[in-house]
């Protein structure tokens, strides 16, 4: 009799749970890409199970209907998203604050270069009601705005921002970021990454005037 708890027995157990992964993994990219490019709305299941190379009945058997799919790709995409804000926060909270923040938006713009299709979702569902259950597409953005509230409290600290903007300061900065990334993603933008952060960093910094 096999010990279940050797390790012959747990080795087809872990197999079976990295094929169970596999296949999520497959179905979420699949269904980035068929939400970005049909809509949040439109999307069809059987679309989604054929991009991923599965059944259709396999892609139940994961998630119960496409809002669960939904949510679970927004929630899946959030999370690495603000994995890597944080490493950015976490990398080097001596440096000077420009570089700080040039490493931030070298994470989102990562991810979302990566990822374009969880972008394109977020702009879409800001707009409509696609199911209680799905994570707000609102909720994102605030974690985001939380963590760049870390680095205006280092840039108040440093006295290379005002604290009387501090109110303001994310907000304006969570919006020019969203603007330069849908401008790259719509393929307008034919400037490096690099430069359109220091860009976006010395308008924030020093303003749009003339030297």
């Amino acid at each position: 009799m096999v010990n279940p708890n050797s390790s012959s027995a747990r080795r087809p157990h872990r197999l079976r749970e990295r094929l169970k992964e596999a296949t999520r993994d497959a179905i979420l990219e699949a269904a980035e890409e068929a939400f970005a490019r049909d809509g949040v709305q439109a999307a069809r299941m059987e679309t989604i199970a054929k991009a991923a190379g599965v059944a259709v009945g396999t892609l139940y058997n994961h998630f119960a209907d496409r809002t669960a799919l939904l949510d679970a790709l927004m929630r899946a995409r959030r999370a690495a998203l603000i994995r890597q804000l944080d490493d950015a926060l976490e990398a080097n909270p001596r440096a000077p604050f420009a570089e700080q923040l040039d490493e931030f938006m070298k994470a989102a713009q990562a991810h979302f270069t990566e990822h374009a299709g969880f972008l394109r979702v977020l702009m879409e569902a800001e707009y409509i009601n696609v199911g209680k259950r799905v994570l707000q597409p609102g909720e994102p953005m605030r974690q985001i705005r939380d963590r760049l509230g870390v680095l205006v409290e280092r840039g108040v600290r440093a006295k290379v921002l005002r604290a009387d903007d501090v109110p303001y300061f994310s907000w304006f900065f969570l919006g020019s970021m969203k603007g330069l990334l849908a401008r790259h993603m719509k393929g307008a933008a034919p400037e490096p990454l690099a430069a359109q952060r220091a860009a976006l960093i010395r308008f924030l910094l020093g303003g749009a005037k003339a030297p």
